[in-house]
């Protein structure tokens, strides 16, 4: 993010050999939640988000200390489902920015809640990633 991005984050399940045990099709995977840390950047900005194709649905995000949660329910099936064959990108938008705010991002490395659709047992599944995602620092 620099002074004139949005940040985005691009999400795919095409890397490697993705099947469903059961019957040897292509899986998919609904994306629920995505969560970021604000490194304590201000808390008076609103965050949107929404899919890159789409920016009828949006998400607002939710602040708790430095925690930033979208709920991606609202923006509808199509939005959020990914498969071997798309990926879905994320564009947060962040307004109502004071003058001097630094605002910074970076996706938890437990940042990805997903389900997979057809799956027994497979809600609430939680993406773990090595280290945060720094998606940059912006003032406005």
């Amino acid at each position: 993010m620099n002074a004139s991005a949005t940040p985005e984050i691009s999400l795919n399940l095409n890397t490697g050999s993705n099947t469903n045990d059961a019957d040897n099709t292509a899986p998919t995977a609904n994306i629920d939640q995505l969560m970021f840390s604000t490194l304590g950047s201000s808390v008076g900005p609103v965050y949107i988000l929404h899919n890159v194709d789409d920016a009828t649905q949006t998400a607002t995000g939710s602040l708790n200390g430095s925690d930033l949660t979208f709920n991606l329910s609202s923006l509808g099936v199509a939005n959020t489902t990914l498969s071997t064959s798309a990926s879905e990108t994320f564009r947060i938008s962040i307004l109502a920015t004071n003058p001097d705010d630094t605002i910074s991002l970076r996706l938890l490395e437990t940042g990805v809640l997903y389900s997979m659709p057809g799956v027994a047992n497979a809600n609430s599944i939680t993406l773990q990633s090595p280290n945060q995602l720094d998606l940059g620092s912006r003032t406005y």
